[in-house]
């Protein structure tokens, strides 16, 4: 099953919680998502992973993409990127 927003992309300012309101939108990484193309990011991604019939589906392409670009600018191992993300909410 694949993962796709179907141009649902929920907003922030929904959800009433310190952290949507204590991120600075000056933030590299805020600019950074803010300026990937989501819809053809995800587009290219599920392309990727045309098997329908087996597998438990795939996680959004936003998560897997951005963590990549994470570890690579960082020069990080799989397991300090997931801890980088855990850590610093504007990863």
């Amino acid at each position: 099953m694949k993962y796709s927003s179907q141009g649902k992309q929920y907003r922030l300012d929904l959800f009433s919680t310190t952290l949507e309101k204590s991120l600075y939108r000056s933030n590299r990484w805020y600019k950074l998502a803010e300026s990937m193309s989501r819809g053809e990011i995800e587009r290219v991604y599920n392309k990727c992973l045309d098997d329908k019939h087996c597998g438990g589906g795939n996680k959004p392409a936003r998560i897997v993409v951005g963590a990549l670009i994470i570890k690579h600018k960082m020069n990080l191992s799989d397991e300090e990127t997931v801890q980088i993300i855990s850590e610093n909410p504007y990863m």
